[in-house]
């Protein structure tokens, strides 16, 4: 009978700079049996502008670099959220074995407390052909922006009024439900 042992890790760690994002994570560090698995090094750029509303749009770029083959791929992509609510996605790369061009969109939206987003994407994959991609994400307790729990959220024009946030949450509430 075959067994396989290892362990594995992946780490990374995230900076905020003025404004400026920047990313660092290593994969796949450690061994499985007497085998080792290609390490890959991740490194991404991001920053937020302003289109509509505060920090609406989100421009990235990223660079992955694999020394046992000594291989480099690169990445950009940009994130459009409308009115906190809609979110709109595209991002190419390149460099690799299989070169790619994804686009995407989701809903998101808060409810008592608790965050979610259901997500599409659609990839190109070169000769391979296509990927569609569903996600739904939840994330519980306090609101990243503030640390705090909160209902109403401030926008460049002023406060949410509770009847808006309301709106949104009884449409997300009815996304889910469909």
């Amino acid at each position: 009978t075959a067994s396989i042992t290892g362990i594995m890790v992946d780490a990374g760690i995230l900076s905020n700079v003025e404004g400026i994002k920047i990313g660092l994570v290593g994969y796949n560090i450690g061994t499985i049996s007497s085998d080792t698995t290609p390490i890959v090094g991740r490194v991404g750029v991001s920053t937020k502008f302003t289109v509509k509303n505060e920090n609406d749009l989100t421009v990235g770029v990223g660079a992955n670099y694999v020394p046992a083959s000594s291989k480099i791929s690169g990445s950009i992509g940009a994130e459009y959220c409308y009115e906190d609510l809609i979110v709109i996605r595209g991002s190419y790369g390149a460099g690799t074995d299989l070169e790619s061009l994804n686009i995407g969109a989701g809903i998101k939206g808060e409810l008592e407390g608790i965050q979610g987003s259901v997500d599409y994407n659609f990839s190109l994959l070169g000769d391979v052909g296509q990927a569609h991609r569903i996600s739904l994400g939840i994330k519980f307790g306090q609101d990243n922006k503030s640390g705090k729990k909160s209902k109403v959220r401030s926008t460049k024009s002023g406060l949410l009024n509770t009847n808006t946030q309301q709106k949104k949450q009884n449409t997300l509430k009815y996304y889910f439900k469909r």
